[in-house]
């Protein structure tokens, strides 16, 4: 039951070779709401890659359940860890 004004930050950390792997936001229905992404914004000195998607929500996505998943199409080895979800408010007014 999202709120318009709320704020999500997810954050995953990823390792893998070919950079496969992506973090997924979507509404139910994922015409409304997706996002991917699979570019690092942070990398650490043992190969870990940060995946982060900023979800502001607006009013077509007000009320709706968030999906958040790890999506890997590609036949290479991924590693996730450290999957963080965080939720912000801020009045509107």
């Amino acid at each position: 039951n999202t709120k318009a004004g709320e704020l999500y930050q997810i954050d995953v950390w990823r390792k893998s070779d070919t950079s496969s792997g992506y973090l997924v936001v979507t509404a139910d229905d994922s015409k409304t709401f997706y996002r991917a992404q699979n570019e690092a914004i942070k990398f650490d000195e043992n190969g870990w890659e940060l995946l982060r998607i900023d979800v502001d929500i607006k009013n077509e996505t007000e009320g709706k359940n968030l999906k958040i998943y790890l999506w890997n199409p590609r036949r290479r080895v991924a590693y996730f860890d450290d999957l963080s979800i965080t939720k912000f408010s801020r009045n509107l007014e």
